[in-house]
């Protein structure tokens, strides 16, 4: 090297070092690469090596199935022993198990005959279903309303729970004696308003009139007030006393 290029370094001892180093592994890895594809293309035949049978689509390997239409084979119970051949004739089990099914049912409940005569207020409803024309549901209607009412006093009140009262008055006897009234001067507020005849505001105007004027003697006082009318009051007079 020429004495002026000697004494002009542009790098640093480690600079040059380092850049040799550099281009060394750079030499490394460039061959390392080369030998790679050397080995790839040695892996890979050439397209004169393959057969050329091998580079077509066997058009015989997917071509659909052509219909081909059932034949007529004749099946027997031999081939479908689950499917034996029918007969008007009803299976043995089922002609001996009718006998019993029929026997299971319950007997029908016997009926009144015309002009039998129940009391409506102390009837139960096993009575009341010997009547005709009345079932589980309306027995357990008439039986429940006059547990609220404390027993019937007249057959039209049966018309307040949508029943017909007109056709049902022949089998009915009304005693009024079996009514249980309510004590006006005792019953509070809850108990009053439990009664299918007394709304809440008419039992809280009971128990205020109680309050400020002492015990009720007759239904008339109660008339001053605006929540009862003069048929409140009438259909109320059988459901109370005033001991």
């Amino acid at each position: 090297m020429p004495k002026h290029f000697r004494n002009r370094q542009f790098m640093t001892p480690s600079e040059q070092r380092g850049t040799l180093l550099l281009a060394g592994l750079v030499c490394v890895v460039m061959l390392v690469v080369l030998f790679a594809i050397q080995q790839k293309e040695k892996e890979v035949p050439l397209l004169s090596e393959v057969p050329i049978d091998s580079l077509f689509v066997d058009s015989s390997a997917t071509k659909k199935r052509e219909y081909q239409p059932r034949r007529n084979v004749q099946y027997d119970s031999v081939h479908y022993p689950r499917y034996p051949k029918r007969t008007k004739e009803k299976p043995i089990a089922l002609r001996d198990t009718t006998p019993l099914l029929r026997d299971s049912f319950p007997p029908r409940q016997p009926k009144y005959e015309p002009g039998t005569m129940v009391n409506i207020n102390t009837t139960d409803t096993t009575e009341l279903k010997m009547i005709p024309g009345i079932g589980s549901a309306i027995a357990r209607l008439i039986v429940g309303y006059r547990q609220q009412l404390g027993g019937y006093s007249s057959i039209e009140q049966l018309n307040e729970i949508n029943l017909d009262a007109e056709r049902l008055r022949s089998w009915f006897v009304i005693d009024s004696t079996q009514i249980v009234p309510i004590n006006i001067n005792q019953a509070g507020i809850n108990r009053l308003r439990t009664h299918p005849y007394l709304n809440f505001y008419q039992a809280r105007v009971i128990v205020e009139h109680r309050r400020k004027h002492g015990d009720i003697r007759s239904l008339k006082q109660l008339s001053l007030y605006e929540e009862f009318s003069e048929t409140d009051l009438t259909r109320l007079l059988p459901y109370v006393c005033f001991e």
